[in-house]
């Protein structure tokens, strides 16, 4: 991964958005359109936060991390595992963060220097 093509961005929202980002692929799916689809969930609220700024805000972030996966890629996560939808969101938040993914990268890295083939929940926190 290149980094330093990957726009440095602050984001308040750190978490992985899984709900939100499920609703929102189902809605891209539908309508093909990230506009339409930035619409339609402010409309219903999908991220059920109680003022209209918080929600674009959800919804902003949330479009724009899942705007870096591929069609592909959208179109499996309906039938991943809840685990593998994590993993996806992940990299969907590498690939829109440049902090994120610098984080990632050197979290990787140690791992493998330690010889260790597993990352856990607890060591991303």
């Amino acid at each position: 991964m290149e980094l330093d093509k990957i726009s440095i961005r602050r984001s308040m929202i750190d978490a992985l958005m899984g709900p939100l980002c499920a609703e929102l692929i189902k809605l891209f799916l539908s309508l093909n359109d990230w506009d339409k689809v930035r619409d339609e969930a402010l409309h219903l609220n999908l991220p059920q936060k109680d003022t209209k700024s918080s929600r674009q805000r959800y919804i902003r972030e949330a479009v724009w991390r899942l705007k870096t996966l591929s069609l592909p890629e959208i179109r499996a996560f309906s039938g991943f595992t809840p685990e593998e939808r994590k993993m996806l969101l992940w990299i969907a938040l590498c690939r829109s963060n440049r902090l994120a993914a610098a984080c990632g990268m050197k979290l990787f890295n140690e791992y493998l220097n330690y010889g260790k083939n597993v990352v856990s929940v607890i060591d991303y926190n």
